[in-house]
């Protein structure tokens, strides 16, 4: 697990959970603080794939440090040079983030984006791929619409899957514009929540109505879903309106049983999410809405119930000399917080 968001803003902490508790490495180098990044394994690299996000920090190398690509390899960061970058999508702030998940089947990883800015809406998303060596922008035959709320691995097929709310026919109202064609297909409206398959190349709806969240996934703050990897053989997602968590089948969404109830804190966002080596779903962190507390609690999902671990080691601040960046003039938020949202 790495950053997140704190009490004092950014964060730019390691943290390795070993089954039982976390671990913080001492590093002589890590990339700058940032939050809303994404970050998916690549077994074909056996490296977490890390890139975008925002932060809070200053100097003049923080903006490519966010834009560049970085690979986790188990005991240090290491920062990939690309001959091209996914291009940002965030208005003003020019700030990267997106989705990613692995495509087993063309070894690459995708990353799922959508334009924004102000008085924008955007039709459509933008694809990318990273080979190891370098992002790739996609032109699929179908675009996948925006926005989008998941994008996870799938484990039936070895492609990527996609899990989109519903929204109304894009079209430019008073200041709004979009980037849409007048009556455009691509800008058509969804009634119902949708499930989208990335085949290497294009995008094809496969699923419409069993999404967890359904007609409210997508739409507010507390009720959408997080990707996972599929350690486990199956898909899932976690919707964190009320921390239940859905398995996809290849063809449908169906909810897991006891997951609803007895776990993390309902009505919270921004949690860390993840599957570790023993196929149990993790989650740290989060923010209760509204306006309500950060947390800083390890829940684990062993398949049967969740249950609330207290670990001798847990993701806040230690003594631990904070490691440079790429540039000496990044400054670093310290004090780090107890609490995190990662």
């Amino acid at each position: 697990m790495f950053g997140g968001l704190g009490d004092t803003g950014s964060r730019g902490d390691t943290w390795v959970w070993n089954g039982s508790y976390w671990l913080r490495p001492r590093l002589a180098v890590a990339p700058v603080t940032r939050e809303f990044m994404s970050m998916i394994f690549d077994p074909a690299l056996h490296a977490l794939v890390m890139i975008g996000g925002r932060s809070n920090a200053t100097g003049r190398e923080v903006q490519p440090d966010l834009n560049a690509t970085w690979l986790w390899i188990g005991t240090h960061w290491q920062r990939r040079q690309t001959a091209h970058l996914p291009a940002a999508n965030e208005g003003p702030e020019s700030w990267l983030h997106g989705s990613l998940a692995y495509d087993a089947v063309t070894g690459r990883v995708v990353l799922v984006t959508t334009p924004m800015g102000i008085h924008f809406e955007a039709c459509s998303t933008q694809t990318w791929t990273f080979d190891g060596t370098d992002w790739r922008l996609e032109h699929p035959e179908t675009p996948l619409p925006a926005p989008f709320a998941a994008l996870i691995n799938e484990p039936q097929t070895g492609h990527v899957i996609a899990v989109l709310g519903p929204r109304t026919a894009v079209a430019p109202v008073g200041f709004l514009g979009t980037d849409c064609q007048p009556g455009s297909v691509a800008g058509r409206a969804l009634p119902t929540s949708t499930t989208w398959r990335w085949d290497g190349s294009t995008w094809a709806q496969v699923s419409a109505g069993s999404e967890p969240g359904g007609a409210t996934l997508g739409i507010t703050l507390t009720s959408y879903g997080v990707s996972l990897d599929a350690v486990a053989g199956a898909a899932m997602v976690a919707l964190e309106s009320d921390e239940s968590l859905w398995s996809w089948n290849g063809s449908r969404w169906i909810a897991v049983p006891g997951s609803a109830g007895g776990g993390p804190p309902p009505m919270t966002t921004d949690s860390m999410l993840s599957v570790d080596a023993s196929g149990h779903v993790i989650r740290f962190g989060g923010v209760t809405q509204p306006n309500g507390p950060q947390h800083s609690n390890t829940w684990v999902w062993n398949g049967l119930h969740w249950r609330n671990v207290v670990t001798a080691a847990t993701p806040a601040p230690t003594r631990i000399p904070p490691p440079r960046t790429q540039d000496p003039s990044i400054t670093t938020p310290v004090p780090l917080p107890t609490a995190s949202a990662s």
